[in-house]
């Protein structure tokens, strides 16, 4: 696309804005508004944007929401200002922290961990890529080299590796990376998330019922578990967990007192707790629905029955299920949640608790453990 379309385009999506911001009596200045071309060449032709008649300035930076923006996208000027920033705040703290006396190094610490680490991180899925540049590396390490000597009590001689080493804080261009990656995780898009596997999405606020048409969803405490399984009502208890091995959950399903059903569900290593009780509510509640009859789903999880209670989270497992209790209402179903203390004999939850630290176990290792002693058994009768 040439200069003369670019200009073209903006000349018409600003005369647009014009037109709309008339129409619900608002005013744009021009004369505060400011553009800027974003390109890699030396040499190019400069678009002429106007606004209301007026000429609109290009700039060469635009600082926005605290990013300095250049026209190369070299953020030359944002790591600049964050370098200068950070050590305006190390010259007040070395102040205060000498070698015996004044503030703690952990004092520090917490002023690094608490104050410049955010400061330098800001925006950093914006800017993240230029840390592999030696200029910008080098300003970061200047930074982080004297706050890690007055973390760890050194002198100046130290070296950066060895002030950090000592202080216990991660470089700075890592933490820029991880942070930038955490980002994109939250977003969906994160590259350590094996391809095939989903990411939770929260749900559009468009795909939800208005606030005014929620429905009521409560939830009981009940310390009793007699009255929730007897010989006249179905119950069905989840539970989820996550333990060095990995993550899972599981649901039981009891009628007239005889457990007549369960389920495991494996989960991936980096879900949560949370993900794993949700899963197995997830799980209840559907096997309710196919029941037909009224069932009480009991979890030990306060945190997630009042998510479903609630109806404000956006989380989608928490939507579905409220969906689904909504149906059963509708078809004269009556599904009750239940909160019962976990670990205190309810033999239903036991049961569920035992199913979802078993579904956590990563079967891979077993595989690949079965396989190296065939392998063994193999190399044996070879010799033999």
């Amino acid at each position: 696309m040439d200069t003369h379309s670019i200009e073209n385009r903006a000349n018409v999506a600003l005369e647009y804005v014009r037109k709309w911001g008339i129409e619900n009596k608002l005013n744009f200045a021009p004369q505060k508004t400011k553009a800027m071309v974003l390109t890699r060449r030396l040499k190019f032709d400069t678009p002429r944007i106007r606004m209301n008649g007026q000429e609109i300035a290009l700039e060469k930076e635009i600082k926005l929401l605290g990013l300095t923006i250049d026209e190369g996208l070299t953020f030359n000027k944002h790591v600049q200002n964050v370098t200068r920033k950070a050590a305006d705040i190390h010259k007040k703290v070395a102040r205060m922290a000498k070698l015996e006396w004044g503030m703690t190094g952990d004092m520090v610490h917490q002023v690094y961990q608490a104050v410049i680490e955010p400061i330098v991180t800001y925006a950093s899925a914006a800017w993240a890529p230029t840390v592999k540049k030696l200029c910008t590396k080098k300003k970061l390490e200047t930074v982080q080299r004297a706050f890690a000597q007055k973390i760890a009590k050194t002198y100046r001689t130290a070296s950066l590796n060895s002030a950090t080493l000592l202080a216990g804080i991660l470089p700075l261009d890592l933490r820029m990376e991880e942070a930038a990656a955490m980002f994109e995780a939250r977003r969906g898009s994160s590259p350590f998330i094996r391809e095939g596997d989903r990411i939770e999405r929260a749900v559009p606020a468009l795909e939800q019922p208005h606030p005014a048409e929620k429905p009521e969803i409560s939830f009981a405490i009940t310390t009793d578990p007699g009255l929730i399984q007897n010989d006249d009502t179905t119950a069905i208890y989840t539970d989820g967990s996550k333990t060095e091995k990995g993550v899972g959950a599981a649901w039981t399903k009891w009628e007239g007192g005889r457990e007549r059903k369960w389920k495991k569900i494996k989960m991936a290593p980096y879900c949560t707790v949370y993900q794993a009780e949700l899963a197995a509510l997830v799980g209840a509640v559907r096997e309710a629905m196919i029941a037909g009859t009224d069932v009480n789903i009991c979890s030990d999880s306060r945190s997630s029955l009042e998510a479903i209670a609630g109806g404000r989270s956006r989380n989608p497992r928490v939507v579905e299920i409220r969906r689904h209790l909504v149906e059963s209402l509708k078809k004269g179903q009556n599904i009750k949640l239940h909160w019962v203390k976990a670990h205190v004999g309810t033999e239903g939850n036991e049961r569920a608790d035992g199913e979802s630290q078993s579904s956590s176990r990563r079967v891979p290792a077993l595989i690949h453990q079965e396989r190296s002693e065939k392998k063994n058994y193999r190399r044996m009768g070879s010799k033999i």
